[in-house]
């Protein structure tokens, strides 16, 4: 019975101890096989639909995941409101509408977001977003502290108030009355002072009878300028401008700033990149209308886009492309460009009618009503030149698109509460395998040395006595040792019974963590 207790003890124990070890192997090698990244807005509006972009990737081997499944879904509380699912194409990018009941109440909803490969959940993650009834968003950027000497004020302008680096930027120069802001025909000299340009810019412009002229620039570094304008009667006036820079590496122009139904978009890229994907989004008062991809054009190119799904406004509405490099995150890499979105095509003084009364409440308002007034009689040059750089100084409060999720990272979380949970057990387990392997080896220090003490008393028996003494000898000293040694005997079979059943406590529970930690 004993050698029978002693090979299931060895058994257990190396059993056991493979459990552990097995369960420490499977702890390191848990990682983030695959996952998904969301952006959308966090903040939907009621009877629109809410637009998302999804990028579904593996991390061993690192690419896209094609033909994955993104599924959304919009609760309150337990209660499914919505639900939509898209397909990933060869890029691991999808793009999911998810429809926002009408009737639904202003207030937080959550978002249940999954990741399916072969109809099977792989990764799951949340987050909330708010319904919130419409507001207007658009402004009108206010204009720099006018800084002009003279009867004339000399300003330089270009969209987004700064321009990008080793890219080509229009920069506009107006002139107007100092007074009543009407617009100057002038000549005007510019002088840079400061700052770095690849090629040459020039040195005179003359304005027209709109007060504006243009001309294009590639900076390295922000520069300053003085601009100093004189009329044919002797006017003057100067002025000194910054140029500053914008980290953007990309530059987007409209060629016509109108955007109707059927008639696509047409929009110039610049871009220092080589290769690679453009993404982007259309936008109006905050709220995410389309979106698109394509591949990057080698350093400039056109675009022409019909967003899908886009109908008539039912009035004129100010929109944004925004453009960037990244599916998922824009940060300042973007360049952006307004239209006007209409139920159909305007003449190009219509449309300078619409700009001029949108920009009506800037202080230089006076200026967009002077070139309003003079629209019937200016020539097709200067009623483009007036409305791309009236739709240039349109400014939104841009309500981006968030990353609202990124599943690795919420997996990783989980993963490792699931190893710290695990590492705690297995410590456990492996302290109880510890003490077992401590008895072990002290019910066989006990039972060697019963077995050397045993063959020491012989020896010496039969060294000193004779062989019709040594029985009495062997008598006495059983007598003297019999009472100890069933003790340590004893004492021996509870603790290989205890080393027993904790290594099978061990082997079980390593099973066990295992199992759940799956």
């Amino acid at each position: 019975m004993r050698k029978v207790i002693g090979v299931l003890l060895a058994v257990m124990f190396a059993a056991g101890a493979f459990v552990l070890g097995s369960t420490f192997i499977y702890l390191s090698s848990l990682e983030v096989s695959k996952g998904f990244d969301l952006i959308g807005q966090d903040v939907v509006l009621p009877g629109f639909p809410a637009l998302f972009r999804g990028f579904a990737h593996s991390n061993s081997p690192a690419g896209p995941l094609q033909q994955a499944r993104l599924e959304l879904s919009l609760r309150d509380g337990d209660q499914l409101l919505q639900q939509t699912a898209e397909t990933t194409n060869g890029n691991g990018e999808t793009l999911l509408t998810l429809p926002i009941p009408k009737e639904l109440k202003p207030g937080q909803y959550t978002v249940d977001a999954t990741l399916l490969i072969a109809d099977e959940a792989y990764e799951s993650a949340s987050f909330t977003v708010s319904v919130r009834p419409p507001s207007q968003r658009f402004t009108v950027a206010t204009p720099a502290a006018d800084q002009t000497a003279g009867e004339l004020r000399v300003e330089m302008f270009v969209r987004d108030g700064a321009v990008v680096p080793h890219l080509e930027n229009q920069v506009f120069v107006r002139v107007t009355d100092r007074q009543t802001y009407a617009p100057v025909a002038a000549t005007v000299e510019l002088a840079r002072t400061y700052g770095d340009l690849l090629g040459e810019a020039p040195t005179r412009v003359e304005t027209d009878r709109i007060g504006l002229a243009e001309f294009t620039v590639v900076p390295i570094t922000p520069t300053d300028w003085v601009l100093n304008a004189t009329t044919a009667d002797e006017r003057r006036g100067k002025t000194n401008s910054t140029l500053p820079t914008l980290p953007a590496a990309i530059r987007i122009d409209a060629r016509d700033p109108q955007l109707t139904p059927n008639s696509p978009l047409e929009f110039e890229v610049q871009t220092v990149r080589d290769g690679g994907r453009l993404y982007w989004d259309l936008l109006a008062d905050g709220a995410w209308l389309s979106t698109h991809s394509a591949a990057l054009p080698s350093d400039r190119g056109d675009i022409s886009w019909l967003p899908a799904g886009l109908g008539a406004p039912t009035a004129p509405r100010l929109v944004e492309v925004v453009a960037c490099f990244s599916p998922i995150a824009c940060d300042d890499a973007n360049s952006r460009v307004a239209f006007v979105w209409l139920d159909t095509r305007v003449s190009p003084a219509k449309l300078l009618e619409f700009l001029a009364a949108e920009l009506a409440a800037r202080p230089d308002g006076a200026f967009y009503a002077a070139l309003d007034a003079l629209s019937g009689s200016l020539s097709s040059a200067e009623l483009h030149r007036a409305n791309h750089f009236a739709a240039s100084q349109l400014n939104t409060v841009y309500h981006r698109p968030q990353t609202l999720v990124r599943s690795e990272e919420v997996t990783a979380k989980r993963l490792e509460g699931v190893q710290e949970n695990v590492r705690n057990q297995a410590d456990a387990l492996f302290a109880l395998l510890l003490i077992a392997g401590v008895l072990c080896v002290t019910v066989v220090a006990f039972r060697m040395q019963d077995r050397r003490r045993k063959a020491m008393w012989q020896v010496e028996l039969e060294s000193e006595f004779e062989e019709d003494e040594m029985e009495d000898a062997q008598a006495d000293h059983d007598h003297f040792t019999l009472r100890r040694a069933e003790r340590r005997r004893k004492l021996a079979s509870v603790l290989e019974i205890t080393a027993l059943v904790m290594t099978i406590l061990v082997f079980a529970g390593g099973i066990w963590v295992l199992l759940s930690s799956l």
